[in-house]
């Protein structure tokens, strides 16, 4: 037999029957309305989460403490009625000396230890595109039962979203959720989760699927930033500036504030978001957002201005280049048969303008114009190099064939400008959009390569090369344009 395990006094309780089905091994968690145990189920020793209502004593009012029994009941009882791959599966509800308490599959994390939420919610760890697009592709399949059996969770957060051995996701926590075929639905203020709300919710309106649809986009905003969104004057004014603005048109309308201006159903949001993955939106680049204003520009350092426009982090790489010629069925590049070019984190070269501009289009971005290029590399300082004005040397850049080849173009990370651009000088010349004013063939490429001089590593510097050249020292980055809505706001 299994010893029964002694916890914090307020959490000791006076169970009966509980303690001969049930053997429970540590506390997994305590929240306002209960206790989780890991537990066994005997004889048959299953292991299983339970749950009970066993609230901290004195923490609620009488009246507001059975209501909230009520509330974990039902919250038992449609668990039990949901029969769904994404919903957390009952095993067992009962009532044990007036407690109620129900068994769920235990699973080995949750959402928000995933990112490091649970730790701090403001610091959180951002993961890559294609898992935002698994995650929240089954939080959708989730959502969408529930709110065609009737059911609103109105509490959905990185915490109550459960993840199995095989990352299938799992809805749980149904304790303010609305429930069509329930009578009982108020009494839920207070007991929401404040980051997560919906306007409406803050403000104790009535909520609808639109609230869980507002939450949701909230959550990928999360998983793609690592950051809650910023908002001013209840309009959005940044969402997703450092992230590809592919994610910009979903997440903005997904989060609107007054509910019927969001998507109507889950499945429209679902859709959206498969369709930005079909496009080949899913790059897991980074984009750096260059703000509006002056800069210097060319060896003169004439003083120019731009609108603010998006820039790639990094250098397209192989592994980035891979997704567009598996999905477009495009031409691979020269050298990737050549072990010193065809690293996945190495930039992708062997690459035309033309075929540059292909992946481009294709990743809905474009090429950035020569000064767009040389603004985000000399930074707000309008530096020679892009880390000031040291000269070039073997700790800061790939640069004279002292390595002899492309290195992968996170490398040198450490040596960033104030913009945050990585790998703007040596390495790979980087095609831009612009070309030579007397010959439109000659397209304008910067940056300087593994085989360049110094000197030719300065940011104003600039070469000229014919549009349909492939070979191993010219790759590329994109830009992007903001997105604007009608009142100015990005």
């Amino acid at each position: 037999m299994y010893p029964f395990q002694r916890f914090l006094m307020e959490d000791v309780f006076p169970f009966k029957q509980l303690k001969d089905k049930y053997v429970l091994l540590e506390k997994l968690g305590r929240g306002g309305m209960g206790i989780v145990f890991r537990a066994l189920l005997m004889p048959i020793e299953n292991e299983v989460a339970l749950k009970v209502f066993y609230p901290p004593k004195g923490l609620f009012q009488p009246e507001l403490e059975a209501n909230l029994r009520t509330r974990f009941m039902i919250e038992g009882h449609v668990m039990g009625k949901m029969k769904h791959r994404n919903i957390m599966k009952l095993h067992d509800f009962d009532i044990d000396n007036d407690i109620p308490f129900y068994t769920m599959d235990i699973l080995p994390t949750s959402l928000d230890r995933k990112i490091g939420e649970d730790v701090n919610p403001f610091q959180t760890t951002p993961i890559s595109e294609s898992e935002v697009f698994n995650i929240s592709s089954q939080i959708c399949d989730g959502l969408s039962y529930l709110h065609k059996n009737g059911v609103v969770h109105r509490d959905l957060k990185p915490a109550n979203i459960l993840i199995n051995e095989d990352n299938i996701i799992k809805i749980s926590d149904f304790g303010i959720a609305h429930i069509d075929w329930i009578p009982l639905n108020s009494g839920s203020q207070g007991l929401m989760t404040p980051l997560y709300c919906s306007p409406e919710q803050r403000k104790g309106e009535k909520t609808e699927h639109y609230s869980d649809i507002y939450t949701l986009g909230l959550i990928i905003y999360k998983l793609l930033t690592g950051e809650f969104p910023s908002f001013s004057t209840s309009q959005e004014d940044d969402l997703l500036s450092y992230v590809n603005p592919g994610w910009k048109a979903i997440l903005w309308k997904a989060m609107r504030q007054h509910p019927k201006d969001r998507f109507q159903t889950v499945d429209e949001l679902k859709s959206a978001i498969m369709e930005l993955e079909k496009n080949g939106i899913n790059k897991n680049q980074e984009m750096i957002k260059i703000p509006a204003g002056p800069f210097l520009f060319g060896k003169e350092k004439v003083q120019k201005s731009l609108p603010d426009f998006l820039i790639d982090k990094y250098p397209v790489t192989n592994k980035e280049y891979k997704e567009f010629v598996q999905s477009q069925n495009y031409s691979k590049p020269e050298f990737w048969e050549n072990h010193q070019f065809n690293k996945d984190m190495q930039p992708v070269v062997g690459v035309s303008w033309e075929d540059a501009s292909a992946f481009a289009r294709w990743a809905n971005k474009r090429l950035p114009t020569e000064e767009e290029w040389e603004k985000a590399a000399r930074g707000i300082e309008g530096n020679i190099y892009p880390w000031g004005y040291d000269m070039p040397d073997e700790k800061r850049c790939n640069y004279g064939e002292i390595i002899g080849k492309t290195t992968d173009v996170d490398r040198f990370e450490n040596k960033r400008n104030s913009f945050g651009c990585q790998d703007m000088v040596g390495n790979v010349w980087e095609w831009t959009s612009d070309a030579d004013k007397e010959d439109e063939t000659l397209k304008i490429i910067k940056g300087g390569s593994w085989m360049s001089f110094k000197i030719q590593l300065k940011c104003e510097n600039k070469e000229y090369l014919n549009e349909h050249v492939k070979n191993n020292y010219v790759g590329f980055r994109c830009a992007a344009d903001i997105i604007k809505n009608k009142t100015g706001e990005e």
